[in-house]
């Protein structure tokens, strides 16, 4: 998968447009993660992007936003509804963006 998963907010110091292909989606996580894709899903009536499913401890489920995916997600000692990340879609390598948000100091997985 040619995905980097960014925590918290992202460096101002990272020339994004040059680095970035795109905003793959971003995600929350929630011990309400399941009913929250359902309104998105049911009520407000958007794409879904990948149905809810859960394999363990994680759960997740995905709608559109037109050219963004919004990811749902509940896992193991979730406890509040919060912004969780980000996942770009780097130009380059993972390998090779991971050397440049390292160098920023940004935080990722």
């Amino acid at each position: 998968m040619k995905y980097c998963i960014l925590f918290g907010l992202l460096s101002l110091s990272i020339s994004l447009n040059a680095q970035v292909t795109k905003v793959e989606h971003f995600f929350a996580g929630s011990p309400k993660a399941a009913p929250l894709f359902d309104l998105f899903k049911n009520t407000f009536l958007l794409p879904v992007v990948w149905d809810y499913q859960t394999w363990g401890d994680f759960s997740s489920g995905a709608i559109t936003l037109g050219n963004v995916a919004f990811e749902f997600v509940g896992y193991e000692g979730v406890d509040k509804t919060t912004f969780e990340g980000i996942a770009l879609e780097p130009q380059q390598s993972v390998e090779e963006f991971i050397t440049v948000l390292d160098g920023a100091q940004v935080m990722h997985d």
